[in-house]
């Protein structure tokens, strides 16, 4: 199963890469470099989860696959941050309410915060979230290292 998963990664991971090296090839700007950057640490990410998933326990001790999950989860917890920046760019948080889902209890949440508050509201929520959320997986991160 080990190698089914990592032949689903190669044909995910490479494709990936290459196109991001070959946007760099072609036009080699900061966004390209960005993508570049993004993809590798995706591809490297994922790659070291399958290993750790298929590691033999009993020789080389406990588990890292959750080290390599925060790791992966890193870039996506400062989300929240460009939320609240985009919502201070504006001036004012403007709610989404396009069908119901999940994340429609928040955008409710937070429409009311501003209501109240006005826009510093959710832009401090937002701003209160993307760095806590770092944080958090900084620590998890670091009670792996022991």
């Amino acid at each position: 199963m080990k190698y089914v998963f990592l032949a689903i990664w190669w044909l995910v991971a490479a494709p990936l890469v290459g196109f991001s090296l070959y946007a760099v090839w072609k036009t080699p700007a900061l966004g390209s470099l960005a993508f570049l950057a993004g993809s590798t640490f995706l591809a490297l990410c994922t790659w070291q989860m399958i290993r750790e998933g298929y590691r033999s326990k009993a020789l080389l001790g406990r588990s890292r696959l959750g080290y390599w999950a925060g790791l992966l989860l890193l870039p996506f917890s400062l989300m929240p941050l460009y939320a609240a920046y985009q919502v201070w760019e504006l001036g004012v948080y403007t709610p989404n309410y396009s069908g119901l889902s999940r994340g429609q209890l928040i955008t409710l949440l937070l429409d009311l915060l501003q209501q109240v508050t006005g826009p510093w509201g959710p832009i401090a929520v937002m701003a209160a979230v993307g760095l806590l959320g770092p944080f958090l997986l900084i620590r998890v991160l670091l009670s792996y290292r022991r």
